[in-house]
């Protein structure tokens, strides 16, 4: 967090802005191997035979000697980033690396709305959708990503399709229909 000449943080000037609806311009760079100021914050791990990347935001499959690394392993460290961007927290907390990378490996992410309960089911189900353990759970590229933020910024309803389906039936499906005669005017 950086502290501006006026003593105010980073973080408070984005909450002051936001409060104060002034237009917010957020330009991320280096999604490698970008370091923190206090190497203990970013938990780094780039040493001779280790993995290289920071892992508060990095995808499942980094975290693997699995390959395949594709354009949604940067969807997974974008929706990383905007999780906390929008939480003010990554998605996941350890004061270990290596456990750290298991809850990126194995435990869903959280609800945001369970830390900031303001923000819009459409935006929590984007974040769901880009925080996938499985690659192709995930936006293909940023392309498909942009489609749906820009519906977002549109107003447009998130579609539903981001939560899993139904499990198919198994064994005898049958169909019930109840009806209810309830005593008193509908008018009242």
């Amino acid at each position: 967090t950086a502290i501006s000449a006026e003593g105010e943080t980073s973080g408070d000037a984005v909450m002051n802005a936001v409060r104060d609806r002034q237009p917010l311009t957020a330009k991320l760079t280096d999604f490698g191997l970008a370091r923190h100021v206090d190497q203990g914050a970013s938990m780094e791990l780039t040493r001779t035979g280790m993995m290289l990347g920071t892992p508060y935001y990095i995808s499942p499959e980094q975290c693997t000697d699995k390959g395949g690394i594709t354009p949604a392993a940067d969807i997974y460290s974008l929706g990383a980033t905007l999780f906390e961007l929008l939480t003010g927290r990554p998605p996941f907390l350890a004061d270990d690396p290596i456990r750290l990378i298991t809850m990126h490996c194995f435990d869903p992410a959280p609800d945001p709305r369970r830390i900031v309960p303001e923000i819009s089911d459409g935006v929590a189900a984007l974040l769901a959708k880009t925080l996938q353990k499985h690659p192709d759970a995930r936006y293909a590229d940023a392309a498909h990503l942009l489609q749906d933020l820009n519906a977002l910024l549109q107003g447009e309803v998130y579609p539903a399709t981001v939560h899993p389906a139904l499990p198919g039936a198994v064994g005898k499906v049958f169909e019930a229909n109840w009806e209810w005669q309830l005593d008193g005017d509908p008018k009242d």
